[in-house]
């Protein structure tokens, strides 16, 4: 979906930590979860996306599979058969899905190295499956446009996926190699994202930068910049380096205001997702371990698990998405096993 606003925007620059436990104001919702370890990793159920109709989706994990679903009037429907691998990563206002089947890796042999993994995305609308071509799906908006990153000429290039047509964007003004993270778009179809710089005083040496895209048209946001999420009026959000520490970033216009440090624990901070009401979520690394899933606004950061119940049993570790009616959908624990929830404001 879409994020990012302004009027409200300003209740996610100050960073102070009023963390002070109120009454709860969202009711939880338990999606689905995955039991069970695999590497002696504890196998994730995640709500990855939401639309402004309270339509969710996401993924389980099962061990040997995962399951992509949709989630929608307190109802859960598999998206895809039990013994297929796919995650859904994105739905928009219209419904339509995005998912990803998650290829395993080839076999090794005595010649060769195993392959690395590869995705295959696909969107679901109107009851087709759709195949976009594309590898790895970065967003996609209320128009239908996907944003990706895919195989081309052997290397990895910035694609957009749009009624069935699929363009190169390294041949509208995206240079260089791509990383396959930082990239989003919204409705106006404005793209954020990275592309490397080789620094002309140092050849060997190569460093990214941001990048603005709009209709062909390219601004470099500075290096060390990646952006994470742009709404329908431009402003961006992201993470970058500033004074030897790497920093969450607000852009509106032409500034920059920096709304938290990454690199120092226990406010090691990242966000998701935005709102067209200012509101941001996104996860806080403690310094003793482990995640919370947190909420700016109002001027504040709130720790999401002091807004719920507090004998609700659920430690809420990471908030993914938030359409404008406030709800908030992401990945926490409950009773020893991952879960997949929704959060619902409560009504005054």
């Amino acid at each position: 979906m879409t994020w990012i606003s302004s009027a409200v925007i300003s209740a996610v620059l100050a960073l102070s930590s009023a963390d002070a436990k109120t009454a709860p104001r969202y009711i939880v919702t338990d999606l689905g979860c995955a039991s069970g370890e695999r590497h002696g990793a504890p196998l994730l159920a995640l709500a990855a996306s939401i639309n402004e109709k309270g339509q969710v989706v996401g993924f389980i994990d099962s061990g040997e599979h995962t399951r992509a679903f949709l989630w929608e009037d307190g109802r859960r429907t598999f998206l895809t058969a039990p013994d297929e691998t796919y995650t859904a990563v994105r739905i928009n206002d219209r419904g339509q899905i995005v998912i990803c089947h998650i290829a395993p890796p080839r076999e090794e042999s005595s010649t060769h190295a195993p392959a690395p993994r590869k995705n295959h995305a696909f969107l679901l609308d109107d009851g087709k499956m759709i195949d976009l071509g594309i590898s790895h799906v970065h967003d996609m908006n209320n128009r239908g446009q996907v944003l990706g990153t895919t195989e081309i000429d052997g290397e990895d290039r910035l694609v957009l996926w749009e009624s069935g047509r699929l363009t190169d964007l390294s041949r509208r003004g995206v240079t260089g190699r791509v990383s396959t993270f930082g990239y989003a778009l919204n409705d106006r179809g404005q793209i954020v994202g990275t592309c490397d710089r080789i620094l002309h005083e140092n050849p060997g040496l190569v460093t990214f930068r941001g990048f603005l895209w709009d209709e062909g048209q390219i601004t470099y946001l500075g290096d060390d910049v990646t952006p994470a999420a742009i709404n329908n009026r431009g402003h961006i959000i992201g993470t970058r380096r500033e004074a030897g520490s790497r920093v969450l970033f607000l852009r509106e216009g032409e500034a920059f205001r920096t709304l938290g440090t990454l690199d120092k624990k226990p406010h090691a901070v990242s966000a998701s997702a935005i709102n067209g009401k200012g509101q941001v979520v996104g996860v806080e690394w403690l310094r003793a371990g482990g995640r919370r899933a947190l909420l700016w606004e109002g001027g504040v950061r709130l720790d999401l698990n002091h807004l719920i119940a507090a004998d609700s049993g659920w430690t809420l570790e990471m908030a993914k998405d938030i359409n404008d009616r406030g709800q908030i959908v992401g990945a926490g624990h409950l009773g020893g096993m991952n879960h997949a929830f929704l959060l619902t404001p409560k009504t005054p």
